[in-house]
């Protein structure tokens, strides 16, 4: 006797988890790349979690050593409390955001939103005697498409293509018929997930 009462417990329980893709390669693939980059922000969180216990901040360790054409808005937040609790919590939401699959529009505008601060911070202080516009200089660099761009793209291919449908939180949530019966419900659930 199998682990279901009927065929149509199945399939209900295979649509809630898996929506209409239980099959696709780009689902899979999406869900593969959310996994890891919720766990690489999740760990970030952790190990930022870890320097709070220790004593240290560290927006004060990241922030006091930036240079570049941001520095001074980047350096004057080093230290301060309530940035240092929404770049370490923020990061740590966003991660379990992308691994349980739950307001992944909202984990992906966040996400986006903190690599591109991320990004300006890092970008390079330019070289005193170099020939050119900063936007040459950055080129020279490779500093112009850094892996903060990608994370950006990523997070804002995810605002779209909601992954937190297929194998998340978000996909059970919108099936679930607790929702589907509450329009107002319904409509929050399909604007953040």
């Amino acid at each position: 006797m199998g682990a279901f009462a009927n065929e149509s417990e199945h399939k209900t329980l295979t649509k809630t988890l898996f929506g209409k893709d239980l099959k696709s390669g780009k689902a899979w693939s999406i869900f593969a790349l959310r996994l890891a980059l919720g766990f690489m922000f999740l760990y970030g969180g952790y190990e930022k979690i870890e320097t709070e216990l220790s004593g240290g901040l560290a927006t004060k360790g990241f922030l006091s050593h930036v240079a570049g054409p941001f520095a001074g808005i980047f350096t004057s937040m080093s230290g301060n409390l309530a940035i240092e609790y929404l770049l370490v919590y923020g990061e740590l939401l966003i991660g379990l955001s992308l691994i349980f699959g739950i307001v992944t529009r909202v984990g992906g505008v966040s996400g986006a939103l903190l690599s591109a601060l991320l990004y300006l911070s890092t970008l390079p202080a330019m070289t005193a005697g170099f020939a050119g516009s900063y936007f040459d200089f950055l080129l020279s660099k490779n500093a112009l498409v850094s892996s903060y761009i990608i994370y950006i793209l990523v997070f804002v291919a995810f605002v779209f293509l909601v992954p937190g449908r297929f194998l998340g939180l978000d996909g059970i949530l919108q099936n679930s018929s607790f929702v589907q019966r509450r329009p107002i419900l319904n409509r929050i659930a399909t604007t953040l997930g």
